[in-house]
């Protein structure tokens, strides 16, 4: 997560918010700037089923304390986010994303 915008950033100058894993994040920010949400997928899962927080310090934007989990989505009704086409917006205390409604239904022909 950049600390500045105003010039390229050089790899050193990155602040680590999450653990390095092989699991795939999409990171966004509170209202205010003092928390990152991220949603990943756990251990290479695929979906994106938990929403955790991390709190960071407002100035620096390094974390503080240890990350918590805010929400564990349901199997069939997860985020269906792609970074690209899939904003999250944050507005109000209310975090504003896609879900995607996983079902399927199941034919029979009765051939008698």
């Amino acid at each position: 997560m950049p600390a500045s915008t105003e010039k390229p950033l050089s790899w050193f100058e990155w602040i680590p918010v999450t653990a390095v894993s092989d699991s795939f994040h999409i990171a966004f920010w509170s209202e205010r700037g003092d928390i990152v949400y991220i949603l990943t997928g756990r251990g290479g899962g695929g979906n994106l089923k938990w929403l955790e927080a991390q709190r960071v310090d407002q100035s620096s934007k390094h974390p503080i304390g240890a990350p918590w989990q805010v929400h564990e989505f349901e199997e069939l009704l997860v985020p269906g986010m792609d970074p690209l086409w899939n904003a999250v917006s944050v507005n109000g205390g209310r975090i504003i994303l896609e879900l995607g409604d996983v079902s399927a239904n199941i034919w029979v022909k009765d051939f008698n």
